[in-house]
């Protein structure tokens, strides 16, 4: 267990590097804002936030709903959305 640990644990910075690259490529589908916010939860780690990952759910979430017509409230946060306290 503590071998198959580290491996997962060496692997984060390149995952968060490769989240961070698709972050800033622009959405151009509801598939793609879609894609956006599963990576960000699939990124997130089981206690915090890690980098990238609330970044890609809040701009997937944005670019769908710009998508689809839809509007939130301006008191409504992306973390609220999707589990967050």
């Amino acid at each position: 267990m503590r071998i198959l640990n580290q491996r997962i644990e060496a692997a984060y910075p390149e995952l968060e590097e490769e989240a961070g690259a698709i972050y800033a490529l622009p959405t151009m589908s509801a598939e793609g804002a879609l894609a956006k916010i599963e990576l960000g939860l699939a990124v997130q780690g089981p206690f915090d936030w890690r980098d990238h990952a609330l970044e890609l759910v809040e701009e997937g979430l944005k670019d769908l709903r710009d998508m689809i017509g839809l509007k939130r409230g301006d008191d409504i946060s992306a973390h609220d959305e999707v589990g967050g306290f």
